[in-house]
């Protein structure tokens, strides 16, 4: 009978963490940019409760998604 040699691995197991980094990624671009929408959607009272300024909060709204 011969041995199996399990001394390399598999490339499923190789891209399972570059998967996962992957859904991650997206996932905190989604959020990221529902966060924008819903800064921009605040009432002034909420604006001046947060210290940001229409400017600022306008600033930070059009920001591509991927941008931190």
């Amino acid at each position: 009978m011969s041995s199996i040699n399990n001394t390399h691995k598999s490339p499923g197991r190789a891209r399972a963490p570059r998967l996962a980094a992957a859904v991650d990624l997206a996932y905190r671009w989604l959020e990221r940019a529902e966060q924008r929408r819903q800064l921009r959607a605040l009432e002034p009272r909420a604006r001046h409760d947060l210290a940001m300024s229409g400017a600022d909060i306008e600033r930070e709204a059009r920001k591509a998604f991927w941008q931190a």
